[in-house]
């Protein structure tokens, strides 16, 4: 699992859940795996999901 750069390069970007937001789990975003959080409702697998920011190791996402 890598954890989100410091640097925010993944802010706005678009990514793929690979496992159930509820409302944690991983999503695949420049060809890695990180772990994430859902702002919002659990997410299925195979969505698109926005990174809207960054806390502590978790990337935080908004259903796209």
């Amino acid at each position: 699992m890598k954890q989100p750069k410091s640097d925010k390069a993944l802010i706005g970007k678009i990514a793929i859940v690979a496992s159930p937001l509820i409302p944690s789990g991983t999503v695949e975003a420049d060809g890695e795996i990180y772990d994430a959080i859902s702002q919002e409702s659990n997410i299925e697998s195979g969505r698109g999901v926005r990174a809207v920011g960054i806390k502590g190791s978790w990337l935080l996402v908004h259903l796209v």
